[in-house]
């Protein structure tokens, strides 16, 4: 038997999170957002130790890239500084990712969450 190895898009509901793995020097690392969304909702920042991730703070210039890239976004780079992209949902990324491909004639593309597990749409977490 074949298994369909694309990951499953899976409804969080009303709260998750919804992360981004990257690695830097071996070290493997994630932008996470977590919800409910409140008004003080950030992109955070997390790193592997081992089987568990330990918080290392508010999301940095590199995690900035890695949402940029994940998202399709450095051709809005400029419009995009850490401040601004640091308070974006995942939702509201791909909002923004959609508005590039209708007026630039992007490619779409489908960001899934890379949580261990739990891979779901960015467009659940709002």
């Amino acid at each position: 038997m074949i298994r369909d190895r694309k990951p499953k898009e899976t409804n969080m509901g009303s709260n998750g999170t919804f992360s981004i793995r990257y690695v830097v020097n071996g070290v493997t690392r994630a932008c996470d957002w977590q919800w409910p969304r409140s008004e003080t909702a950030l992109w955070s920042m997390s790193e592997r130790e081992g089987i568990a991730w330990d918080p290392i703070g508010k999301l940095d210039e590199k995690g900035r890239e890695v949402l940029l890239d994940k998202f399709g976004l450095t051709a809005a780079a400029e419009e995009l500084p850490l401040d601004v992209i640091g308070a974006m949902s995942p939702a509201a990324l791909e909002k923004r990712r959609r508005r590039l491909e209708t007026e630039r004639g992007l490619p779409r593309i489908e960001v899934m969450s890379d949580t261990m597990g739990s891979h779901f749409s960015a467009s659940l977490a709002a």
